[in-house]
């Protein structure tokens, strides 16, 4: 609350010293009087002042010498030559003897000098307050010598009193001051100022009330109502203008406090209403201009009453004068309230979130404030209005420019707290820090200092600078922080030991928060942390009580979900499954909204599985889908349903499943790849009616064809419904198979497979599902014509797209086979790039498509060495290959690429062993297999060209020609489809064809021949 001016409430002195109520001894005395009367009343008090000081001078023994020096004693006041003023004030007990009348002039002006002494000694002086009580002590003197019954004179007394104490913040005196002159003078007309005057000491009794520790809101804001309800009267009289304007500037004030201390849902009516308040203030010069009119109707009504010789009228209007005049001096004094007024509402815009209304209201007004307090909540406001709404240069700007003027003030205490936040929220985590660590700097002992160490720590933790955090934490604990600060770092410090898996530190340090600060929140949530870490370290045992402690004790704490949940696994952990199943029921009984109800349905249902009971986790799952038809889990009850019906023998339930989740959960992530797990299951009731097509009766051709088609079907919904899903990719391969099997069948010709597929194409919008289309096409082409099909693979390609390993396979080798190597190795660092290892996870462990697409691209970038005579960095490439993914089908293709390494490096014994193991090899493709035996025939033409022994020669001929000729000789273990695809129900790779030797038949039958 902004405490109000200083008001200069002179007795009315005029009324025993104009012109004619002293006959003075010299008319030249009393013509001078009356020169100086008209200075004084026009407020003119330094040329009045030097008029009665010339009248003292030269007329020393004039009868209106004492009323003269009471004059002149008012006119310093005026000036503020205090000293002085009182000094007349004694010399008037010097000369002749005062009258009654201007002894109580004396004795009313004394305590008004004194007032404006103590008005201008800044509010921290020591001595101001004393000065204060001298003038309340003089008026106390005066009302006890003029009681207020008897002198209409003593309200202004009174009045000063009233004002002395408010400004010594004696605010219950003030206002019972106030009180007894409404009920002693009700129709005095200085009764407005009275009331004005009361209604602000009512105001800031209510900021005090409001504003102190355990202070009595209701009666605060019933003080506030008492003082909103005598300023809302005289804006309602209309009789003086200048205090309607003060008015409307002090409800402002009053209304903007209250609003703070109302319920949420009241809060922006009342503010809104402030606002109204503030914007109904008129600026300083027009409050002026209407003072001056007023007092200059004044005027011409006294001079009519002096003619009229009405003393009484004319001395009304002289005391009326005199107080306007006074006013007058004083509203030339005050500050312009429009600016300020207009800051408060910018502060309103703020605290209702209208952070761009605040902003324009406060830079358009700024240039106008005059005191550093406002300038200062001026660049506060405007610069969290950034800080809030997140734009990061203009808030920093602002809050640099307020450290470089009011570094440290209060006010701002939240600001760098804030800007750090917004850097956090953002991940620029260092910048951040700095914001922290200033705001701990600037404000060591305020109220977000230790919401600032955590800040700092979480930002470090972000960075993964963990042993920096702990430091944060541990460095603000050493320094014997208050107990609030201590338990944020103490808490923080268990945060961190358990976010990074280090439980027995964090076990420690969750125990030493709940010893330390067990009735904090934090050390209540240490109980259940304590038995957590226990839990991750693999105690079970000793969990489960420590769980069930928590649970007795905090039965509202928002923890006693996970904490039942948890033990109820612990329970299943330790053996006791029936009663751990019995507690995971129970968090959906008790908390079916909690976080971790969803979880329950499948841990107890690993329980049943783990029992055989297929039956139980069908039934869990369907109940899950009951109650949590929106949980993000919805796709493991349903994949859960059918791979139980999988195992059970029931296909028909899994495809049922799987469809419901796609007709229900459309936009469901997993839906685009339960159309190929429909498609898959339905291709497999084909499978099972028979392999060979032609063997089948007609009844069940039409079975098979029937589940084909319905294969088809599913594949076709996926690319028309999800064009863009990843699952097309693992779609196509699937289309392709079923397309193979119409093929084996006789039921379509290449051509038919290529004309479908062209129409599938040509159906879809989407560029990429396009282009993934006829990148599958052209894998089918490739296996009889290699030439269409890499010219087909060059017009579909988009280095943007994503394709299938498979895919990419083909057409990267086909580029380096055409001499296109450089292009070759964009392919394959694409595939890399497309199918990435998660961060932190072994290859080994990535998830199959991603160990599928690795192998690939590692063979491929292998072959591209090969290409350009690399051998060493192809056989590291291939040894990587066997290293990280053992599995693949591509390491015997690898072995392959790493026995021609060999063989150019004459190492012919070494290469012909890894050739043995491709040949002994199951999973070996006929085509690679065919090619081993050539190179195995080609090295041991090799050996026979080199022996100088004719016998060892002719041996090593031999061999060549026999492992020449096994090439063209079907495998000697036939795989079966069923077999080739068993990993991970992954189609096979395609052979990968060697430059040395030639795939072609006429390049072998020359080197038989020879």
């Amino acid at each position: 609350m902004k405490k109000i001016p200083h008001l200069a409430l002179s007795l009315v002195v005029s009324a025993f010293i104009f012109v004619g109520s002293v006959q003075a001894q010299s008319p030249a005395a009393a013509a001078e009087n009356e020169k100086a009367y008209d200075l004084l009343s026009n407020a003119d008090y330094a040329g009045a002042a030097t008029a009665y000081e010339e009248i003292i001078k030269g007329y020393p023994t004039d009868i209106l010498i004492q009323s003269c020096r009471i004059q002149l004693a008012q006119c310093q006041l005026y000036t503020g030559q205090y000293d002085k003023a009182l000094t007349n004030l004694d010399d008037t007990s010097k000369g002749m003897e005062l009258t009654p009348d201007l002894v109580m002039l004396v004795d009313g002006l004394r305590p008004q000098i004194y007032t404006a002494k103590a008005a201008v000694l800044p509010a921290g002086d020591a001595g101001r307050k004393a000065a204060y009580e001298k003038a309340i002590s003089s008026y106390s003197d005066f009302i006890t010598k003029y009681p207020p019954a008897k002198f209409p004179e003593t309200e202004s007394a009174i009045y000063g009193r009233a004002m002395c104490n408010f400004q010594i913040e004696d605010y219950g005196k003030a206002a019972e001051d106030l009180e007894l002159n409404i009920k002693n003078y009700p129709s005095s007309p200085s009764i407005p100022s009275t009331n004005n005057l009361l209604a602000i000491t009512f105001a800031v009794q209510a900021n005090q009330i409001l504003t102190s520790e355990g202070g009595d809101k209701a009666k605060g804001l019933e003080v506030a109502k008492r003082a909103e309800d005598i300023l809302l009267k005289i804006i309602s009289d209309k009789k003086d203008l200048v205090l309607m304007n003060d008015a409307n500037y002090q409800l402002g004030e009053i209304v903007f406090m209250r609003g703070a201390f109302s319920p949420e849902e009241e809060r922006q009516a009342i503010y809104n209403k402030a606002a109204e308040f503030y914007l109904a203030i008129l600026p300083k010069e027009d409050v002026e201009e209407m003072q001056k009119e007023k007092i200059k109707l004044i005027g011409p009504q006294r001079i009519e009453a002096l003619r009229a010789k009405n003393m009484v009228l004319k001395k009304k209007l002289e005391k009326d004068l005199e107080r306007e005049a006074k006013r007058l001096s004083e509203i030339a004094a005050k500050p312009d309230q429009t600016a300020t007024a207009f800051l408060k509402v910018g502060e309103i815009f703020f605290n209702s979130g209208k952070h761009n209304e605040s902003r324009v209201i406060i830079s358009h007004i700024a240039p106008f404030l005059t005191s550093e307090d406002e300038k200062m909540r001026a660049l506060y406001y405007k610069t969290m209005g950034y800080a809030v709404q997140g734009v990061e240069a203009p808030a920093v700007k602002g809050y640099e420019e307020f450290v470089a003027s009011y570094k440290g003030k209060p006010i701002a205490e939240n600001l760098p707290f804030l800007i750090g936040n917004l850097y956090l929220s953002q991940g620029k985590n260092e910048e951040s820090i700095r914001f922290f660590d200033e705001s701990i700097q600037q404000y060591p002992k305020g109220r977000l200092s230790g919401l600032s160490v955590a800040q700092k720590a979480q930002a470090q933790v972000a960075l993964k600078k963990y042993d920096e955090a702990l430091k944060t934490f541990q460095d603000t604990l050493a320094q014997n922080p208050t107990p609030d600060i201590g338990l944020i770092a103490q808490y923080g410090i268990a945060n961190i030991y358990r976010d990074t898996a280090r439980w027995d530190e964090a076990l420690a340090a969750f125990k030493a928060t709940k010893e330390k600060y067990g009735d904090t929140p934090q050390g209540i949530e240490s109980g259940y942390w304590v038995a957590a870490c226990m839990q991750q370290k693999g105690d079970n045992a000793g969990a489960a009580p420590v769980f069930e402690a928590f649970i007795k004790d905090n039965a509202d704490h928002a923890l006693l979900p996970l904490a039942t949940y948890a033990l109820g696994n612990a329970q299943i952990a330790n053996g006791q499954k029936d009663a751990g199943v019995a507690t995971l029921a129970q968090v959906v009984e008790k908390f079916p909204d909690s976080s971790p109800a969803p979880y329950t349905y499948f841990s107890r249902a690993q329980v049943f599985a783990a029992a055989q009971k297929p039956d139980e986790v069908m039934k869990l799952m369907r109940e899950f889908i009951e109650k949590y038809p929106k949980d993000d889990k919805i796709f493991f009850a349903y994949s859960s349903i059918a791979q139980n019906s999988i195992a059970g023998g029931k296909p028909d339930e899994a495809m049922a499943a799987y469809s419901e989740l796609v007709e229900k959960y459309p936009e469901n992530p997993n839906a685009s790849g339960s159309l190929v797990k429909i498609a898959d299951l339905q291709r497999a009731q084909a499978d099972r009616l028979a392999t060979n097509y032609s063997s089948l009766k007609p009844e069940d051709r039409e079975k098979w064809k029937t589940a084909i088609d319905a294969s088809i079907a599913s594949l076709e919904k996926l690319i028309a419904n999800y064009p863009q899903s990843a699952d097309i990719v693992a779609g196509l391969q699937s289309l392709l198979t079923s397309q193979r099997a119409l093929l084996r069948s006789s039921l379509k010709t290449d051509a038919d497979v290529e004309t479908y597929f062209q129409e599938v194409a040509g159906k879809t919008s989407d560029p990429a599902a396009k282009s993934k289309i006829l990148f599958a096409l052209a894998g089918f082409i490739s296996e009889k014509d290699k030439p269409r099909a890499l010219t087909k693979m060059n017009e579909a390609y988009n280095a943007s797209v994503v394709y299938s390993p498979k895919d990419l396979d083909i057409y990267g080798l086909a580029l380096a086979e055409s001499g296109k190597v450089d292009e070759a190795q964009a392919v394959f660092e694409k595939l890399a790039a497309d199918y990435p290892i998660p961060e932190g996870v072994k290859p080994s462990a990535a998830p199959t498509i991603v160990q599928e697409a690795q192998a690939t691209a590692l063979f491929g970038k292998g072959r591209v060495a090969q290409e350009r005579k690399q051998t060493i960095e192809a056989g590291k490439l291939f040894e990587q290959l066997k290293t990280d993914y053992s599995w693949s089908p591509k390491v015997l293709e690898a072995n392959y690429g790493i026995a021609q390494s060999l063989r150019a490096e004459n190492k012919a014994d070494d290469a012909i062993k890894l050739l043995g193991t491709i040949i002994r090899a199951q999973n070996a493709t006929a085509e690679l297999r065919a090619n081993s035996f050539l190179l195995y025939g080609y090295i041991m033409k090799d050996k026979s060209d080199k022996e100088s022994d004719p016998k060892k020669k002719e041996e090593s001929r031999a061999s060549a020609v026999d492992f020449s000729t096994q090439a063209f000789q079907p495998p000697p273990c036939p795989v079966s489809l069923r077999a080739r695809n068993s990993w991970s129900n992954r189609p096979p790779p395609a052979p990968i064809p060697s430059s040395k030797p030639s795939n072609s038949v006429e390049p072998r039958l020359r080197m038989i021949k020879s």
